[in-house]
């Protein structure tokens, strides 16, 4: 992945969670976040950067959900892995301490939607070393 593709899929978190803000809705309904994997550009790239590892580990090629997330572009995510139930990788957007993705999923008004959707246009990504191969 170079770059300038990187920046496109930013670009369309950004696009897509403000269009979630402008309509204060819980179901992601922006076309820009549900073409990806699970509605969101930054697990299609944590995605894609863990089937490219898995390729690489001869006999494997399946992993554990919540594995992908260690290659999460966003900072906070990738930095606030949890143990899940099962005792694997736990997923970041779900654990980090305040995360605005879970406080939008929680969220119970319309406004509380859009203040918590909002916040995830403003939060940092970061290219990996290992995106440049997938």
């Amino acid at each position: 992945m170079e770059l300038r593709e990187f920046a496109e899929l930013h670009a369309d978190c950004v696009q897509g969670w403000t269009e979630q803000a402008e309509s204060g809705r819980y179901a992601k309904t922006s076309k820009r976040l549900t073409k990806y994997r699970n509605s969101c550009p930054a697990c299609e790239i944590a995605e894609r950067a863990q089937r490219y590892i898995q390729s690489r580990i001869e006999g494997q090629h399946d992993y554990k959900a919540g594995e992908e997330c260690r290659h999460c572009p966003i900072d906070v995510f990738r930095e606030h892995l949890g143990p899940n139930s099962s005792g694997s990788v736990g997923i970041g957007c779900e654990y980090a301490e305040d995360s605005p993705y879970r406080e939008w999923a929680d969220a119970h008004s319309e406004r509380e939607r859009t203040v918590h959707a909002t916040a995830m246009t403003k939060l940092n990504w970061t290219y990996l070393p290992i995106y440049e191969f997938i």
